[in-house]
């Protein structure tokens, strides 16, 4: 049974990254360039240091490096030095990112509304807190 779960869930992973690519490429990002932007608009206009985004995601500094490269490019994000430590490179979202955010959000709104249309109020909620209970198995497992 736990072998079936966990190849559904390495399915719907697929699934909904790519949803989330053609979501996000409507408007000439991707759907990692769409976390990307999430996490750095909700940081605040201080950022967040490049090493603690790759943590968020999950990837290592290469893979951080050539996404903030893009998005830089792209006229996304930015990069920022950390007043407090010269060490330290901040990412920030630019108003265009904010701008992307701002057009993804009806569609978001709306491909959520339809990937749970049938769920109760109730299955999201055991389902959020089931999801929850295995991130935290897989990060203790990961230590």
């Amino acid at each position: 049974m736990e072998e079936e779960i966990i190849s559904t869930i390495f399915k719907l992973d697929n699934m909904l990254r790519r949803m989330g690519n053609r979501i996000a490429g409507v408007l000439g990002a991707t759907q990692q360039q769409w976390a990307v932007l999430d996490i750095l608009n909700n940081a605040g206009v201080n950022g967040i240091p490049l090493s603690e985004l790759g943590k968020d995601l999950d990837v290592t500094k290469g893979n951080i490096t050539g996404l903030i490269d893009r998005m830089e490019r792209d006229g996304l994000a930015k990069r920022k030095d950390d007043p407090r430590d010269r060490r330290v490179i901040r990412a920030v979202v630019t108003a265009k990112g904010k701008k992307v955010l701002r057009d993804i959000q009806p569609v978001k709104d709306q491909w959520g509304g339809r990937l749970f249309d049938g769920f109760s109020a109730k299955d999201k909620k055991d389902l959020s807190v089931l999801l929850n209970r295995l991130m935290a198995q897989v990060t203790e497992l990961e230590s």
